[in-house]
């Protein structure tokens, strides 16, 4: 695991073959930080925790 540490505005960006996902900072408060993301419409992005009620798509 990559673990960095990032300030309210600062953004990630992680690539994956042709697809470009930016992850940003948008809030800290206390013990909670709110993000944002920016990614493809074939990017499926979802909590960990809810992961599993989503099937995979079938790939081609």
């Amino acid at each position: 695991m990559l673990s960095l540490t990032r300030r309210t505005g600062e953004t990630l960006i992680i690539t994956a073959g042709e697809h470009t996902i930016e992850v940003t900072i948008l809030q800290i408060n206390g013990g909670q930080v709110r993000i944002g993301t920016e990614a493809p419409r074939e990017v499926n992005i979802v909590r960990k925790e809810i992961a599993g009620r989503y099937p995979a798509k079938q790939q081609a």
